[in-house]
């Protein structure tokens, strides 16, 4: 029986299927003739024979110089990291391409002469754009909500800002001392008032992120039965800067109210 999961595997280091079938009877049955291993898969001499030639200019098997000629395989894992190395070389290589195309057709405009505010979705693409924002932050990251986060959400979103050249402060109220995440992140500054919450199969959470006083995240997330909802995500992206200093004198006071400041 063939391992489906085994041949897409194969094919995404960039084999067909029938190259993948042939590798495998090798594997299984090698040293082989073309004749044996055409027996094997049920596939016609010519073929199997043309499959052999290029899964051994891929790199995969070895072929005697014999009459009849015997195929084995080369050092499966060797190969395997080969060719998947190949793969990340070629991918690298056209990204690379794609991004110097790309640039070459961008607008004139300036990405920040638009300073509205932009809307993202999701979990995964909140924390692209917060380690987007921290890498290009250079004297500070504060991080500041009131309502309980598990310890596994406030992890990803540091291990996504920890590569700022600036400070990160985090303010939060919450039910835990992130005992665990103060190990792992001891260069991060937190002031963190514990306080008891309400038991509750759902609720909201906010917590919003500013970069150099300059730009900030609103995150808005649910919890379920004690899981984020990641799909059902929302963050606003605000770029304006004045809206960012009204925050920032506003958060002041916010922060006294919470027992943070």
């Amino acid at each position: 029986m063939i391992n489906t999961d085994l041949i897409k595997g194969l094919r995404a280091l960039g084999l067909t299927n029938k190259e993948a079938e042939a590798l495998i009877a090798v594997i299984a049955n090698g040293p082989a003739t073309a004749g044996e291993i055409s027996r094997e898969i049920g596939v016609h001499y010519p073929v199997v024979y043309r499959l052999l030639t290029s899964l051994e200019k891929k790199g995969w098997i070895d072929a005697s110089h014999d009459r009849p000629r015997f195929y084995q395989s080369r050092d499966v894992a060797a190969a395997v990291d080969e060719a998947a190395q190949g793969i990340v070389e070629e991918v690298l290589r056209e990204a690379e391409s794609v991004k110097r195309e790309l640039l070459s057709v961008k607008s004139t405009k300036k990405s920040g002469d638009y300073k509205g505010t932009w809307i993202i979705r999701g979990w995964e693409a909140s924390l692209k754009r917060a380690k987007e924002l921290a890498r290009k932050a250079e004297k500070s990251i504060f991080i500041v909500g009131k309502d309980p986060l598990t310890e596994r959400e406030i992890e990803d979103l540091l291990s996504s800002l920890c590569q700022t050249k600036g400070y990160i402060n985090v303010y939060l109220v919450a039910d835990e001392d992130y005992s665990g995440i103060r190990r792992r992140y001891p260069e991060v500054n937190y002031q963190i008032t514990l306080r008891s919450f309400k038991a509750d199969p759902t609720r909201f959470v906010t917590l919003f992120v500013i970069f150099d006083e300059k730009q900030a995240l609103f995150v808005n997330a649910c919890y379920k039965e004690g899981r984020l909802e990641k799909d059902k995500v929302y963050t606003t992206w605000e770029k304006n800067t004045e809206v960012i200093e009204i925050l920032m004198e506003g958060n002041n006071l916010r922060l006294k109210e919470w027992g943070l400041g």
